[in-house]
């Protein structure tokens, strides 16, 4: 089985890496960033992969180092007829690309697509027509890496019978990471810029600073639950007048301190006998609650669930940012495809 992967950021070189350590049964006949494509219809050997990795951690993009084939995605799949697209580039809320087209390229061409991008949740249009053309096609579509970075919440949710009646957490552990940094003593611009470092934060840190990432995954996460839900729908409160955790201050979070609180950024669904209901804003908390003792890049969720008159909560915790977290569920959907 062939394989493409687009996009070398954190998530693709990490992928990489644990492609090689697990020694999974595929060759990955392309790798890509905004630069162009590296490929090879036999595959890329173990030398090309480490070179691709090293190139990138120098923070040079490939054709500064290789004889560039191709600029994009579309281009390549009709030449090397691959059976998967890893489809890693950064998420984009605006026009949905270079992600949503090479997806649906993908599928339109009998390609299997593994995502942890979220650019095809910016409208429920734009979700139900990738869902609808892989189904169409009988191929594999797996975007689980989309939510919860490590936590497999998506692939969970399959294995609940009962009706949602709310579904609340943290989504997004790059501003986690910042909440708590701060909570420790930096600086706003301080946190953000370890968060930078680290790897956590989105290529655009508007997405995860102002919210839209967890407003996306929150789409994803309602469409998987059975609710139709676009991220128009999704209200991005403001506190402090800002959006996001952008009017977090750290003298705030020392005064919250002083009344045993504490903040986070709370993505949150309700379900009101059908009709949704979906919110992101900063909350301040009990520094006893769950959500508030979820620290540094971590994900927690919490769904309240109903069967019949039984009415009961379940709790998920996990690593929530990062490139070697996310890419554990890629590989996760690529062993899928391979075993269907």
């Amino acid at each position: 089985m062939n394989i493409i992967v687009s996009g070398l950021g954190a998530v693709g070189r990490a992928f990489i890496k644990l492609y090689l350590h697990q020694k999974i049964d595929a060759t990955i006949v392309a790798v890509g960033d905004s630069t162009g494509f590296l490929a090879k219809e036999k595959g890329l050997s173990l030398e090309d992969l480490e070179m691709v990795i090293s190139a990138k951690a120098q923070g040079k993009g490939l054709a500064e180092v290789f004889t560039i084939r191709k600029t994009n995605a579309k281009e390549l799949i009709p030449e090397l007829l691959p059976d998967v697209l890893i489809e890693l580039t950064p998420t984009n809320f605006d026009s949905g690309e270079p992600s949503l087209s090479n997806i649906l390229f993908a599928l339109e061409n009998n390609v299997h697509v593994v995502t942890s991008v979220k650019s095809h949740t910016k409208t429920q249009e734009d979700y139900l027509n990738v869902i609808d053309t892989a189904k169409k096609n009988n191929l594999c579509f797996f975007d689980d890496a989309s939510v919860m970075g490590g936590v497999p919440i998506t692939e969970a949710l399959k294995g609940i019978g009962s009706d949602f009646i709310e579904v609340k957490g943290i989504l997004n552990g790059s501003t986690n990471f910042v909440l708590s940094q701060m909570e420790e003593g930096m600086g706003f611009d301080e946190a953000v810029l370890l968060a930078r470092e680290k790897g956590f934060l989105e290529k655009d840190a508007a997405n995860d600073l102002e919210g839209h990432d967890p407003a996306g995954k929150l789409c994803n996460l309602a469409n998987k639950m059975g609710f139709s839900l676009k991220k128009s729908d999704v209200v991005l409160e403001k506190y402090q007048d800002k959006l996001g955790i952008l009017g977090v201050s750290k003298e705030k979070i020392d005064e919250l301190k002083l009344y045993g609180k504490s903040v986070r950024l709370i993505a949150l669904i309700k379900n009101n006998d059908g009709k949704v209901e979906a919110s992101v804003g900063v909350k301040e908390i009990p520094s006893g609650h769950f959500l508030a003792l979820t620290k540094g890049p971590l994900n927690a969720l919490s769904m309240k669930l109903k069967a019949n008159q039984t009415e009961y909560e379940l709790f998920f915790q996990g690593p929530g940012a990062g490139g070697d977290v996310t890419a554990t569920r890629v590989i996760a959907g690529l062993k899928r495809v391979l075993f269907r």
